[in-house]
């Protein structure tokens, strides 16, 4: 596996300064500790994020998979708070985005999922916004555009 080039201090760094008042100190280490696992880990799960977390730190790994597990379970840690944020800090001074839409609907329960990404040149799609279908449908009878 390739070592990612940003070094945990640098991706710290990145977070305090995208989300410094919209989350609060601890919460920010947990994102960072988060985007470290992500890059470290070889797999996508909560297990080997959080132990990938924990070693890049020096840690042991049950701590750094409880704390993620606890960091994805904070309901005061939320995308539609930092998303707008990050998309900005993305977009920076580009002149042209490419945007795609994708959503997903859950027919048992009449849910659904909206999430806009930012496409870069080479292809990947960086989360820039995500919404729950319920909460749209809400503000859109709330200002008469539905039922």
């Amino acid at each position: 596996m390739n070592q990612p080039p940003l070094h945990p201090r640098t991706i710290q760094r990145i977070v305090e300064t995208s989300f410094g008042d919209a989350l609060h100190a601890k919460q920010r280490e947990s994102v960072g500790h988060s985007v470290v696992g992500a890059l470290h880990a070889d797999r996508a799960g909560v297990a080997a994020i959080g132990r990938a977390a924990a070693r890049r730190r020096g840690k042991v790994d049950k701590h750094g998979i409880k704390q993620f597990d606890r960091y994805l379970s904070n309901d005061k840690v939320r995308p539609q708070v930092f998303l707008p944020r990050l998309a900005r800090r993305l977009l920076a001074a580009r002149k042209e985005v490419v945007v795609m839409i994708d959503w997903t609907e859950f027919a048992p329960d009449d849910h659904s999922t909206i999430v806009i990404s930012m496409v870069t040149r080479h292809g990947r799609a960086t989360p820039a916004g995500l919404e729950d279908g319920a909460h749209l449908e809400a503000q859109e009878t709330a200002r008469g555009l539905r039922g």
